[in-house]
């Protein structure tokens, strides 16, 4: 009769691994020395396999079945080791990404500006200021900001490797806006928004910089209830918000001076005065990541 090995679940712990065994067969004279040709077949495929085995035990469990344990204690190659790569030594990997956020304060405010010049009020940096009736009611909402990726630039790391200085680097400049050209886009244009390593072999490195682009922005009129907003130019990635106010029906609006009404019709929100914030730092790309 042919005699059937079935190899269970292999267990540890910190001194020793088990390898268990069960060796079945139908005929119910399955001898010893016929489960010891098995177990020196067993031993030897783990020999192959790079584990060194210093004992095992077998019981037998009934006429047709016995149990067998291989039991070791080396670990196995490369299960718990880590080898050099490549004459370099080990690499490092990295993946970084902008996130989305929203922005409540800002760097330095570049203009202000509304429909009564010079009249724009300083909220001391907050983005997103919305304002009630009147200007009562005022309250800071931020600026939801998204990055994307426009551009990229994939550069090869031949023959070398990533340092910890310079992955250090990049998590430094991540998110930050070109102060300079860069790559024939104007300063203010360009944000460093992702970047990515990946081992191309033993001794390359391949890293993936995405930027997004966001052109100057052209100025243009803002329409408004009571009085149209003339929004400059500025830069792409500068933040533009509106300080907004809700516009009611009153005794002027509604009846042209007769008489009083009460304010409950609301006329909708009224872009009162513009700000143009400058809310990332800036770098020179070219130098902080040397490509």
């Amino acid at each position: 009769m042919t005699i059937q090995v079935y190899r269970e679940k292999e267990s540890g712990s910190l001194t020793s691994n088990r390898v268990p065994y069960f060796i079945y067969e139908d005929d119910p004279a399955l001898t010893l020395s016929r489960v010891d040709a098995v177990v020196a077949g067993e031993l030897q495929a783990l020999a192959d396999a790079g584990i060194g085995v210093t004992t095992y035990e077998d019981t037998q469990e009934s006429n047709r079945v016995w149990r067998f344990v291989a039991i070791y204690s080396e670990t196995r190659p490369g299960k718990l080791t880590l080898q050099p790569v490549g004459a370099g030594g080990i690499q490092i990997g990295f993946n970084y990404q902008a996130q989305a956020e929203s922005i409540y304060y800002s760097k330095n405010t570049i203009i202000k500006g509304g429909a009564q010049a010079g009249n724009a009020p300083n909220f001391g940096g907050l983005v997103g200021v919305k304002g009630g009736i009147g200007g009562y009611g005022i309250r800071a909402t931020g600026v939801q900001v998204v990055p994307r990726v426009t551009n990229w630039v994939r550069y090869i790391v031949v023959g070398g490797t990533i340092t910890p200085a310079y992955e250090a680097q990049i998590g430094d400049v991540m998110g930050h806006v070109n102060s300079i050209e860069y790559r024939g886009k104007e300063a203010g244009t360009l944000r460093f928004v992702s970047c990515q390593s990946t081992i191309r072999s033993d001794a390359d490195t391949e890293i993936t910089f995405g930027f997004d682009y966001r052109p100057v922005v052209q100025g243009y009129t803002l329409g408004a209830i009571v009085a149209n907003l003339t929004i400059p130019s500025h830069l792409g990635h500068d933040v533009l918000w509106t300080y907004d106010e809700e516009r009611v029906a009153d005794a002027n609006e509604d009846n042209g001076g007769g008489g009083f009404v009460p304010r409950v019709s609301v006329l909708g929100i009224q872009p009162v005065y513009y700000y143009i914030e400058r809310v990332f730092e800036f770098s020179d790309f070219a130098a902080e990541l040397g490509i």
